[in-house]
C-alpha cells in the first residue's frame, strides 16, 4: 500500500559524527504524508525537525533509510535527477528569507522559473502576486521591503513553480506577530485554494493549531502524531 502514499519515510535514521561522539538526529522514522496536508513538525530544538525537512527535500542524505516520492526511493536517483527533484518538485520557504539584494523581487519571485529556463504562468503569477499582495512591491528590492514584505517574496517564489511539497523551516520565526499572521493565512490558503501539500516546522503553538495534522517529534523519533482532522 505504501507505493500509493503521495510520500512515505521507511526507518529513516541520520546519525552526525560530532568527534567522536556520534548524534542520532533521527531515528528509525516511518510516515505517511498525502497529498493535501498541511502539517506541522514540533518539538523541542535539537529534536530532529529541521532534520526530516532536509531529507524530505532532498537537502541532505539519511545515514539510513528512504523516502519515497510517489513509490520512488529518491535517494536511489543519481546526483542530477535529485537536483532535478529539488528544483521542480520541492519548495522552501526558510525563517531567513534567503533573497538577492541585487534583484527586485519580482526577480526574485521568478528566479528558479528562469534557472530551469521555463517561463511562468501569467495567470498564476497575478494570482499568486495577489495573494501575497506584492502587486505595488513587485520593482522594489529587498532592501526597500519590511521582513513580512520579505517573507511574503521567499512564498511567492517558493509557490509559483507549483511544486508537489511545500517545505517551511520556521517561517514566521524571524517576524512579528502580525506579519507572522498573514504568512500562516497566506499558507492556509495554498493550502486550501490550489491543494498545496505543506510541512511547517515551527515552535509556534499557533502556527501549530492552524495545521490540519501535528507531528511531534522528541529526541530523533516521532512521539505522538494526531490524526488529521475531519
Amino acid at each position: 500500500m505504501e507505493n500509493q502514499n503521495y510520500i512515505f519515510t521507511r526507518n529513516l535514521t541520520k546519525t552526525y559524527k560530532i568527534g567522536k561522539q556520534k548524534v542520532e538526529a533521527l531515528k528509525d522514522v516511518s510516515l505517511q504524508i498525502e497529498k493535501g496536508q498541511m502539517i506541522a513538525i514540533i518539538g523541542s530544538s535539537g529534536s530532529g525537525k529541521s532534520t526530516l525537512l532536509h531529507l524530505l527535500g532532498s537537502l541532505d542524505v539519511p545515514t539510513e533509510g528512504s523516502v519515497l516520492f510517489e513509490g520512488q526511493d529518491i535517494f536511489q536517483w543519481k546526483d542530477r535527477k535529485i537536483s532535478e527533484f529539488r528544483r521542480r518538485e520541492i519548495g522552501f520557504v526558510f525563517q531567513f528569507f534567503n533573497l538577492f539584494p541585487e534583484l527586485t523581487a519580482q526577480e526574485n519571485i521568478l528566479l528558479p522559473l528562469k534557472i530551469d529556463k521555463k517561463k511562468p504562468e501569467q495567470e498564476f503569477f497575478r494570482q499568486v502576486v495577489e495573494a501575497v499582495g506584492l502587486q505595488e512591491r513587485l520593482k522594489h528590492r529587498p532592501e526597500q521591503l519590511s521582513g513580512g514584505q520579505q517573507q511574503r517574496v521567499s512564498i511567492a517564489r517558493a509557490l509559483l513553480h507549483r511544486p508537489k511539497l511545500l517545505l517551511c523551516d520556521e517561517p514566521t520565526g524571524n517576524l512579528d506577530e502580525k506579519n507572522g499572521n498573514e504568512v500562516i493565512r497566506l499558507l492556509k490558503r495554498a493550502n486550501e485554494e490550489w491543494g498545496q501539500t505543506i510541512m511547517i516546522v515551527t515552535h509556534d503553538a499557533k502556527v501549530a493549531e492552524s495545521c490540519s495534522r501535528i507531528i511531534e517529534i522528541s529526541d530523533g523519533e516521532i512521539s505522538e502524531s494526531s490524526p488529521e482532522n475531519q
